[in-house]
């Protein structure tokens, strides 16, 4: 009994540790410009990694990230009402707008599901300070 124990043990740590390992993979991962510490013009601080996106005293859990159409979808869980609410970040990369090499908008931040934060309406890229 005792050796069935320790192996049903060890099998589920196995199968614990490669889903981890494909659930990390799997996901993509933000672009290098978008990772780091730095403060905005409006004197707001980020901390942005691959998993985890702070925006001076609040931190987002990155869910979602679309190199293709530049967007990354954030989960917030809310400690008072239990629910989670999810935002819409799109980001794109200026030209001949220096000092600013790239720029985000929060499009959507208080959605109630994953898929209603994929569709929140894009910014207008063409114009990006109005956008």
């Amino acid at each position: 009994m005792h050796f069935f124990k320790v192996c049903t043990t060890i099998s589920f740590l196995i199968l614990f540790a490669l889903n981890s390992c494909w659930s990390q993979s799997d996901k993509q991962k933000l672009p290098n410009v978008l990772r780091g510490t730095f403060t905005d013009d409006y004197g707001s601080v980020y901390n942005i990694k691959n998993s985890i996106w702070s925006h001076d005293s609040k931190s987002y859990e990155v869910e979602v990230v679309n190199q293709e159409n530049q967007y990354v979808i954030l989960s917030n869980y809310d400690h008072e009402t239990g629910d989670t609410l999810y935002t819409r970040a799109d980001w794109m990369k200026f030209k001949g707008m220096k000092p600013y090499r790239w720029g985000f908008c929060y499009i959507s931040y208080d959605q109630t599901t994953l898929n209603s934060a994929i569709e929140s309406a894009p910014p207008d890229r063409a114009n990006p300070k109005t956008g």
